[in-house]
């Protein structure tokens, strides 16, 4: 199973600069750390995926050889202001300019280490398929016609299930197999090498006029820039 650990510090403060004029700041700093499998099931290639032939590499514990480098540049500064710029309590101007930090997708991480092409269930029997007439299993073709589906994982002679969970059996339990099989059905999965945290800039202004008792009139902005932000990429 999968753990990752996180940090997080943050440092803020309110300056009331003027009776009318109050500004606020901080700083936050994010040391998010790499995701790993404690069970040792998890690989790395051995080279970049577009550059053939790629073959794996145990990862995770004890190994120095993780998914991607942890990101330690993750500083998060903010900084806002609120003014009354006549001092009759009618009028305030509000603004703010913040970076923000976005946790690894823990689903995407989820896709990943269920795609890994060397370890787990799915690419090691994924490839077989049943046959209908007496529910034995082997390479898809001939008799056996029936992809193997999710449900019937159960019914596989290498599978047990304990407490809900499905492994192979032994003598094969789950182990890494450095160089994949070419009957698998499922493209591999596996973050950049430059993979870096994904950050929002976001800067907001607003303008608040009191009318009359109980009517107010408000107009803003808010904008925001993405950067490094999580996506699937097909490298083929």
């Amino acid at each position: 199973y999968q753990r990752q650990r996180e940090y997080g510090f943050f440092w803020q403060d309110d300056w009331r600069i003027h009776r009318r004029f109050t500004l606020n700041y901080g700083l936050r700093y994010e040391l998010l750390g790499v995701p790993y499998d404690r069970g040792g099931l998890q690989v790395v290639p051995d080279r970049p995926l577009d550059k053939f032939p790629v073959t794996f590499l145990q990862g995770g514990p004890n190994t120095d050889r993780n998914w991607y480098r942890r990101d330690k540049n993750d500083l998060a500064p903010n900084v806002g202001f609120a003014w009354d710029p006549w001092g009759n309590g009618r009028t305030a101007i509000r603004g703010g300019y913040r970076i923000s930090y976005n946790r690894l997708v823990g689903w995407a991480l989820n896709v990943l280490e269920q795609r890994q092409p060397a370890i787990g269930l799915d690419p090691q029997i994924r490839g077989e398929c049943r046959n209908p007439s007496n529910n034995t299993f082997g390479p898809c073709g001939g008799l056996f016609t029936t992809p193997l589906r999710l449900s019937e994982l159960a019914l596989h002679p290498r599978v047990q299930v304990v407490n809900g969970l499905a492994t192979l059996s032994p003598p094969s339990p789950n182990v890494v197999n450095f160089t994949p099989g070419s009957d698998r059905r499922e493209s591999p999965f596996f973050f950049a090498d430059d993979f870096r945290t994904a950050m929002v800039h976001q800067i907001s202004l607003q303008i608040q006029r009191e009318i009359k008792p109980n009517l107010v009139v408000e107009i803003g902005y808010v904008g925001t820039r993405g950067r490094n932000l999580f996506r699937f990429l097909n490298v083929n």
